[in-house]
């Protein structure tokens, strides 16, 4: 993920995700469970805590609709992908 965005996440800014839905983003993410969402900022190292977060799974929701992706203006079926509370490490999510 591009520095800006996961920034914006970490910061609480940006509560939503968006990715194209096309047979790619559907396949990953349609049908499925999730209790965790991990961000990494770019393509860090293993053990480089700096640039991983964990995120409670807040949801998806599917929408027409137009957004912008750097500079590159997407428009049509959207996955919309909803960033809970921030967790300290994915595996709190499993001892609640």
């Amino acid at each position: 993920m591009k520095k800006r965005y996961y920034d914006e996440i970490l910061a609480g800014t940006k509560k939503q995700e968006f990715r194209p839905a096309n047979d790619y983003w559907l396949s990953r993410i349609k049908g499925k469970h999730f209790d965790v969402i991990e961000f990494r900022s770019g393509y860090p190292e293993r053990g480089d805590m700096k640039r991983h977060a964990w995120f409670r799974f807040g949801g998806v929701r599917y929408t027409n609709s137009a957004w912008l992706n750097e500079q590159e203006l997407y428009s049509g079926a959207t996955i919309v992908i909803l960033i809970g509370e921030r967790l300290d490490y994915p595996y709190k999510v499993m001892e609640k």
